[in-house]
């Protein structure tokens, strides 16, 4: 199904779509990207990954980010109960502005979206946002260590520790954050300990998963996190700390 119109509301020109979750906000500059490809013409990205934090992120509040342009918010907004949280972050400016207005079309009352990379720490970091031939990277901007330029960006970062609210139960984190993930994860070390949520990790190749799998073991020892399968280029771990 599709059924999308260009738009110029927010600063950049922009269309909106529909799937079977919700509406969309796709910005002209990133529509050519894998994920807005997908969205336009009505369809769902990593729909068996989807299905899966729908039905087992149910007991509790849910973390998935980046946002991008928001095109996993209404799917995972609408199969939590009302006072359930999703909590997500983007820290490409247009990319917030994007999910944003997602949230709105959607009309989704239970999303907390922050525009802030997700790190170890808290302060700032440079987010790479244009390629080197000019085009808008969308949901694979990315940290960079060099200095800032008309590529890049100056962005706050803070923790997850600091994006949840610390009385909340967190039942899944899922994070696709081009590489930045086990930074994300480190900065989480007191929500993981305190809810042993299922983790979702980006993890499209074998070397990147067994880093993981060797992280986990070396600084969540006590939880005895453990690979349970991979399924649309992502990595599940489970603990399972009370066996």
């Amino acid at each position: 199904m599709q059924d999308h119109a260009v738009t110029q509301n927010l600063d950049f020109e922009y269309e909106t779509c529909v799937n079977q979750y919700g509406l969309y906000c796709v910005p002209n500059v990133m529509r050519k990207r894998e994920v807005c490809r997908i969205v336009l013409k009505g369809e769902v990205n990593e729909p068996r990954t989807l299905n899966f934090i729908r039905h087992y992120g149910k007991k509790g509040d849910v973390v998935s980010g980046g946002a991008f342009i928001g095109d996993f918010l209404p799917a995972i907004a609408t199969a939590l109960e009302s006072d359930q949280i999703l909590y997500s972050f983007e820290p490409n400016p247009m990319s917030f502005a994007a999910a944003q207005e997602t949230i709105r079309l959607s009309q989704l009352k239970n999303v907390r979206l922050a525009p802030v990379a997700v790190g170890q720490e808290q302060g700032t970091v440079v987010l790479e946002v244009t390629s080197k031939e000019g085009r808008a990277l969308g949901g694979i901007s990315k940290v960079v260590e060099r200095q800032l330029d008309e590529r890049a960006v100056e962005v706050s970062m803070t923790t997850l520790d600091e994006l949840v609210d610390p009385e909340r139960y967190i039942s899944l984190i899922h994070l696709d954050i081009e590489g930045f993930e086990w930074h994300a994860i480190l900065g989480a070390r007191e929500t993981i300990a305190r809810c042993k949520p299922i983790i979702i990790l980006e993890g499209g190749i074998p070397e990147k998963r067994q880093r993981y799998i060797e992280g986990f073991r070396s600084e969540f020892p006590d939880l005895d996190y453990r690979l349970v399968g991979n399924m649309d280029r992502n990595a599940f771990f489970r603990a399972d700390c009370d066996a």
